[in-house]
């Protein structure tokens, strides 16, 4: 009796154990699958021809306010203008969240 005891509370002991691993590998591998995921979409994008504009614009709709106010006191009005540099820079922005080299423009 005590060894069917003793072998259920080592059993018990072990599926805790993994259970906790698995949840927290699971919750620390996720989310950078994902971010390894956007990256190489806009990576391969970016080698299709997608130009600056269309990332300022995905900019202009993700990144928070501060960031955007960094970057140009009215970014939305810059872009309808089409001012180059805030575009370019509205387009790094998005870029340094997806954790793409700026560089990697046109």
């Amino acid at each position: 009796m005590i060894d069917v005891v003793d072998t259920a509370a080592v059993l018990a002991g072990w599926i805790v154990a993994l259970g906790l691993l698995t949840l927290i590998a699971f919750v620390w591998v996720w989310p950078r699958v994902r971010f390894v995921q956007r990256r190489r979409g806009a990576e391969r994008m970016i080698a299709a021809g997608m130009s600056t504009d269309t990332f300022a614009v995905r900019a202009l709709a993700t990144a928070r306010l501060g960031a955007l106010g960094r970057v140009h006191p009215d970014p939305g009005s810059a872009l309808l203008a089409g001012d180059r540099s805030t575009i370019r820079a509205l387009a790094e922005l998005e870029l340094r969240r997806l954790g793409v080299a700026s560089d990697l423009l046109p």
